[in-house]
């Protein structure tokens, strides 16, 4: 099959191709102006024309360490808890209860006393008694059910000798806030009498399950110069 090539063209074709090496070689391979170029595209098919933009990275936020403490199980950091909770507690009760005051069935505060003596010593700067206050309830706000209080404390916890061999003398102050007059009460001659036959009932505890509890000792409060 005979060419339709010839040499000359061949020649031209040659000439013109040495032409445009020796033009790029002089430019150093630099795109000229006014040609076309190619567009880039992202990895997500957006185009984006000249130089790619960096993403500059956010510096990692910096996690502070805290060291895991261990609670402590002394009784004074488990006394101290619990007082933390109560008062938080009360606090929130406070807001619906008057501004946290206790009131009894007439409306009027729930009084307060503490033991001045007993068994005719002063206790208001011992350590059992100068912080332990003893209150009237809603339906009897007097000293006397204050005093029952007291001797239940007494007899329960500061005395070693049972109920039956408990007996004391004591006096109790008025400390109400608000009250005109703080008035010393007393003496009282307190004691307990056990009954012919004990009294059982149930309460509802603090976990909300009745349990079954038994009273056999009454407390008595006698005024010490009315004891017959």
């Amino acid at each position: 099959m005979p060419s339709t090539y010839t040499q000359k063209q061949f020649q031209t074709d040659l000439d013109e191709l040495t032409k445009l090496i020796n033009t790029y070689s002089q430019d150093g391979g630099k795109h000229k102006r006014g040609t076309p170029m190619k567009k880039h595209t992202s990895k997500g098919g957006a185009v984006s024309g000249g130089k790619r933009r960096s993403r500059s990275r956010s510096p990692a936020r910096k996690v502070k360490k805290t060291r895991s403490r261990s609670r402590s199980h002394s009784p004074k950091a488990v006394m101290k808890r619990r007082k933390s909770k109560s008062k938080s507690r009360s606090r929130s009760r406070s807001r619906s209860h008057r501004g946290g005051r206790k009131m009894d069935a007439e409306g009027k505060r729930i009084r307060s006393f503490r033991i001045v003596t007993l068994n005719g010593k002063n206790v208001t700067a011992h350590k059992d008694f100068k912080d332990a206050y003893y209150h009237g309830t809603k339906k009897s706000n007097d000293p006397g059910t204050a005093a029952k209080h007291a001797l239940k404390a007494i007899c329960g916890y500061y005395m070693e000798a049972s109920k039956s061999k408990c007996k004391v003398h004591f006096t109790i102050k008025e400390v109400t806030k608000g009250a005109k007059h703080h008035k010393t009460y007393g003496p009282y001659v307190g004691y307990y009498r056990k009954l012919a036959k004990p009294i059982t009932f149930t309460r509802k505890g603090k976990n909300g399950k009745a349990r079954k509890i038994t009273v056999e000792y009454k407390g008595i409060i006698e005024l010490a110069g009315n004891r017959k």
